[in-house]
């Protein structure tokens, strides 16, 4: 299954919103690793990266419920969420970082 590092841009740390939206995709928490201090988490999800983005909703909507006849409802909006998706390959990563960030990618990645 492939593995994606999801990276927030303008905010220092996976908000709790991002959260929400990756563990409502990655429905096996074993398949989510958010690093210790919250600026990056990894994913293993068996798609693309565009497919990912999309069932994150990243771009975020604005909805508007059609049931309703009243015009002056506001619409329900859904932020986006800016982020950048890069693939993890087998090979492609190195440093220096705890031991269950390593185990976790040796796990997940070429599986």
């Amino acid at each position: 299954m492939p593995v994606y590092m999801i990276t927030p841009v303008g905010t220092p740390t996976i908000t709790e919103d991002l959260e929400k939206r990756i563990r409502g995709v990655v429905a096996n928490t074993s398949d989510v690793f958010i690093l210790p201090q919250r600026n990056a988490c990894y994913v293993a999800f068996d798609g693309i990266s565009t497919q990912l983005r999309d069932k994150l909703n990243l771009a975020g909507t604005s909805k508007i419920d059609p049931n309703t006849s009243d015009q002056n409802i506001e619409p329900s909006v859904i932020p986006a969420i800016p982020v950048v998706i890069t693939a993890v390959v087998p090979g492609g990563y190195n440093g220096y970082a705890s031991t269950d960030i390593w185990e976790w990618l040796n796990l997940k990645v070429g599986r």
